[in-house]
């Protein structure tokens, strides 16, 4: 019963660890390179979920330009 619980308990261990490990874009992508160097630039946060399949909104576009380029607002 002992051995039961400490499997149990390790299987747990794994699934949670599992779900911090878990990216949005696979390696075998051919724009995984390009998301990289867009996180390496700043353009993208590394945090954020990178929805590839979504269309990217007028606003989502500016927020990428603004952050590529450096710029800044005068309002």
């Amino acid at each position: 019963m002992e051995r039961l619980r400490k499997v149990i308990a390790s299987l747990g261990v794994v699934a949670i660890l599992s779900t911090l490990m878990v990216t949005s874009v696979a390696n075998a992508d051919w724009w995984d390179t390009y998301v990289d160097e867009l996180v390496t630039a700043g353009v993208l946060d590394s945090a954020d979920d990178y929805r590839a399949g979504d269309k990217l909104t007028r606003a989502e576009l500016v927020e990428f330009a603004v952050d590529a380029f450096s710029l800044e607002g005068t309002t």
